[in-house]
């Protein structure tokens, strides 16, 4: 009898944590009685790029949890799966790498026609030493939107040991530290 209301307990907590969580819905500030749009909840930021993998999300793909203020959608089950499984900091930072792609994504589109393929994304940070790349480097490998260019010729070969995902993740990480590194440019031009 003990271990039944224990589950039955924990499966209620479970759920009131789960009710807790979901976000809140829109309210008309305007109507009588209710708060002013100063005590409302400040909207979710939409990242339909799936944080683990850096692919666009169409619809509402399989998915999505609210981290901080994002609300983030995962291209399959999987991604979800494994991105349960980060802790809060982790998914923190997956989410606004998303928001970065996502953003870095809208400003590279160069035509309204959605049949055509978007131009990929040029990296010239090494994904494997993490260091500028002139020229065209020792080669190159798409992964994902992403041409990453590599800097030595040890580096082609570290990369091609790693999996699909830990590939895009270093493609990620690369290319957000050519944007970084780009914005520190202009800032010191001005």
């Amino acid at each position: 009898m003990f271990k039944q209301f224990s589950i039955f307990a924990g499966a209620a907590a479970i759920a009131l944590m789960g009710y807790a969580l979901l976000p809140a819905r829109a309210v008309d500030a305007t109507a009588p009685g209710h708060a002013s749009q100063m005590d409302a909840q400040p909207q979710l930021i939409e990242v339909k790029v799936c944080p683990v993998t850096g692919d666009a999300v169409h619809g509402n793909g399989a998915g999505n949890e609210v981290v901080d203020k994002y609300k983030v959608y995962f291209c399959c089950g999987g991604c979800k799966a494994d991105f349960d499984k980060l802790t809060p900091e982790q998914k923190l930072q997956k989410a606004e790498n998303a928001y970065k792609i996502q953003l870095a994504s809208a400003n590279t589109k160069t035509s309204a026609n959605a049949d055509t393929k978007p131009e990929l994304i040029e990296v010239k940070v090494c994904p494997v030493m993490h260091s500028a790349v002139r020229g065209n480097g020792v080669g190159s490998e798409v992964v994902g939107k992403y041409k990453v260019y590599f800097c030595c010729k040890g580096c082609p070969e570290a990369f091609d040991k790693l999996t699909p995902a830990q590939k895009l993740q270093k493609a990620q990480e690369a290319y957000l530290i050519q944007q970084h590194n780009e914005e520190k440019k202009k800032e010191a031009h001005h």
